[in-house]
């Protein structure tokens, strides 16, 4: 366990690619493309918190500039998912979480209560976030797991109920969204695309992206809207 708890130390840019090494084993690869696998998440994931870095010591201090300026009682900077990311794969859980999602997935698979195969294993770290705030406030190794497997299974889901209206949506077969972040807004959409479609005129408005093309021309082109 000591050996173990040394690795995990070592941090996400050790653990992915000892992980995504095994993942490739697993699947046949050989161990040439296993371990090149492994080292190019490594690497990216590197770049990833040398980025994260740059822009905390860039910004921090002109935040702090800014809070005393405008006088704001302001502590915290948001440096978005990936310091999240690097937390979750920096988690005490991932021996219990990584090969229990896995298997999780296969039961599924093996009952017919699922139709998706989630091959998304960086996006772990969304479940292993909060089973670590969970094992982290309760210090239970279980707990944390258990929060984490509950969490992806809620997850599984959700997916299969919305991957019908994505695949439609996006014109693309066979793809669903099996992701925590995105589950959570999904009854507030189904409670306020109800409450669109009862209102008069408003329901009759078309936001697609052919739709606002259709109305605005060329400044309804999505590279239009995203220069101005």
């Amino acid at each position: 366990m000591e050996f173990l708890n040394q690795i995990l130390a070592l941090g996400p840019t050790v653990m992915m690619p000892i992980i995504f090494f095994i993942l490739g084993v697993c699947f046949r690869l050989s161990i040439g493309k296993a371990f090149k696998a492994g080292m190019l998440v490594g690497v990216g994931f590197t770049g990833i918190n040398l980025i994260v870095a740059m822009l905390l010591n860039s910004l921090g201090p002109a935040s702090q500039d800014m809070v005393e300026r405008f006088g704001a009682s302001l502590t915290v900077i948001d440096a978005g998912w990936a310091t999240s990311a690097a937390i979750g794969w920096s988690s005490p859980l991932i021996p219990m979480v990584v090969p229990g999602a896995i298997i999780l997935n296969i039961i599924l698979l093996a009952i017919k209560k699922t139709q998706i195969l989630n091959i998304d294993i960086f996006n772990y770290w969304l479940i292993l976030l909060p089973g670590s705030m969970i094992y982290y406030e309760t210090g239970s190794l279980i707990l944390g797991t258990a929060g984490s497997l509950i969490l992806y299974l809620v997850a599984f889901i959700i997916a299969d109920k919305t991957a019908p209206a994505i695949q439609q949506m996006y014109h693309i077969k066979g793809v669903a969204f099996v992701h925590a972040t995105c589950g959570i807004y999904v009854p507030i959409g189904i409670l306020v695309n109800a409450i669109i479609e009862r209102i008069p005129v408003l329901n009759k408005i078309n936001l697609s992206p052919e739709g606002v093309i259709g109305t605005l021309g060329v400044l309804g082109e999505p590279i239009t809207i995203m220069v101005s």
